[in-house]
C-alpha cells in the first residue's frame, strides 16, 4: 500500500470544505489585520504631527504623504 492510500480514500478527501475555506480566509484576514496595526497607529501619529498643512507649495494630502514616508520606522516600535 502506497502512503497516500493510508489518508486518501476517494476524491472527496481532497476537497477543501466551504467551512476550512471561510476559517482560513477570516484567520487569515484577522492577522494581516494584526501586523498592520502599528503601522497604522504610526501613521496616524505622523499625521497629526505633521499638522498637514500646505508645505513647499504641495497641496495637503502630498505634503503629509511627504512627510509620513520620509519618517516612517521600519519595523514600527512596539
Amino acid at each position: 500500500m502506497k502512503a497516500f492510500q493510508q489518508h486518501l480514500k476517494s476524491s472527496l478527501d481532497l476537497e477543501t470544505t466551504y467551512e476550512a475555506i471561510r476559517a482560513g480566509f477570516v484567520a487569515l484576514a484577522l492577522e494581516k489585520n494584526r501586523r498592520a496595526t502599528p503601522y497604522v497607529a504610526q501613521a496616524r501619529a505622523l499625521k497629526s504631527a505633521a499638522g498637514c498643512g500646505n508645505v513647499a507649495g504641495l497641496s495637503a494630502p502630498d505634503a503629509c504623504s511627504l512627510f509620513i514616508m520620509q519618517n516612517l520606522e521600519y519595523p514600527p516600535a512596539s
